[in-house]
């Protein structure tokens, strides 16, 4: 053999070993991660996980903008009767929402961001469900905090609260988000709320509700204290309740929902409860309300207290007492384009309404005050 060739399956042979050295080594540590079994009882792994956030960022992150994350494997992490406090650029992902769970029976929070906590919960479910006293199952006071992939499940004896975000001009990110919530409290002063945005102005994408609660008042969405969401795709399904709302917008609070489903159905029924002040915008949704307890009580869109204006647009909006119902003294602003109303609007003559290129549920085109 030639030097020259021995040269060559020599250098050919050192490639060879060297490109397989690292395979053989194993992938190097991770740096910035902590890895949490889920392989132990449920209580042992809920002590590991609040173990894992506390020695997340020694070292903190605001000078470096270094965040970690804690990853969960499949599994379930009981809490027992604490809650998860998020810690500054640490986030928490899990395995995926149908296979890692963090559950707690404290009241009222499984899982707390404080005010300027930036920090992302995804892929896995939270529930809370204690034996006594309210139920928050989270409660997220910051702006830069963040919900992606989640199922949020709520369950109690008194007031329940899937989703609580609050604290003023609040704007926090909820993405593909389901939340479930009911109570066993049979009394009307007990409410039961899917999402519930005090002061906040929270943006809200592909969210899915679902209420079915009975002997409670039941709302998907409920907005306080001049909030103003804005939603932007998604389902809310509320029943069984004794008053049963699909998004309840009070005094001051502002709403603009695009592609939004309703259904609400109860003994009585609002689509949408807007008491009035702010603006509410509703775009290429549908609102459907059908009360049992009279019929007449199932209203798409139930306008009281103070004056405001509504704006809706290539929508329908249903009620099986009236598609739109407006009783405040003076009455609020109501402009429909290009839309949908099953049932009449109230008052009539209808002089609130302006409509454009609206018709009823048998395409029968209406004049320009919805009749």
């Amino acid at each position: 053999m030639s030097p020259i060739i021995r040269r060559c399956l020599l250098s050919a042979s050192f490639g060879l070993a060297a490109a397989s050295s690292p395979l053989l080594a194993g992938p190097p540590p991770f740096v910035r991660t902590n890895l949490v079994s889920g392989a132990g009882t449920a209580l042992a792994n809920g002590a590991a996980l609040l173990s894992a956030v506390a020695t997340a960022a020694p070292n903190g992150c605001a000078a470096s903008n270094r965040r970690w994350l804690v990853r969960l494997e499949p599994g379930i992490f009981n809490l027992g009767s604490s809650g998860l406090v998020m810690k500054n650029c640490v986030d928490i992902e899990g395995s995926g929402r149908d296979v890692t769970t963090i559950l707690s029976q404290g009241s009222p929070s499984t899982i707390t961001w404080g005010a300027g906590i930036t920090a992302e919960v995804r892929n896995l479910t939270i529930q809370n469900s204690p034996p006594a006293g309210q139920t928050f199952a989270v409660t997220l006071n910051s702006s830069t905090g963040a919900l992606s992939r989640v199922n949020v499940i709520a369950t109690g004896t008194s007031t329940v609260i899937g989703v609580l975000v609050s604290g003023t001009g609040t704007s926090p990110v909820l993405s593909d988000v389901a939340v479930m919530a009911s109570s066993t409290a049979n009394t009307q002063s007990e409410f039961v709320y899917g999402l519930y945005f005090n002061q906040s102005t929270p943006l809200v994408n592909n969210v899915k509700i679902s209420i079915a609660s009975p002997n409670t008042d039941n709302t998907g969405i409920y907005e306080i204290s001049g909030a103003a969401a804005t939603v932007d795709g998604g389902t809310v399904t509320v029943s069984g309740g004794t008053i049963d709302i699909g998004i309840w917008v009070s005094a001051g609070c502002s709403l603009n929902l695009t592609r939004g489903n309703v259904n609400d159905a109860g003994q009585q029924a609002f689509g949408i409860e807007d008491e009035g002040g702010g603006m509410v915008e509703i775009a290429y949704s549908v609102i459907v309300a059908i009360a049992s307890n009279p019929v007449a009580d199932g209203f798409g869109i139930r306008e009281s207290v103070v004056a405001g204006t509504v704006v809706i647009q290539h929508s329908t909006i249903e009620g099986s007492g009236f598609s739109i119902a407006d009783f405040p003294s003076p009455p609020l602003t109501n402009r429909v384009a290009m839309s949908q109303l099953v049932n009449p609007v109230y008052p009539s003559p209808g002089t609130p309404f302006t409509c454009v290129g609206t018709y009823n549920q048998s395409f029968t085109s209406l004049n320009g005050h919805c009749l």
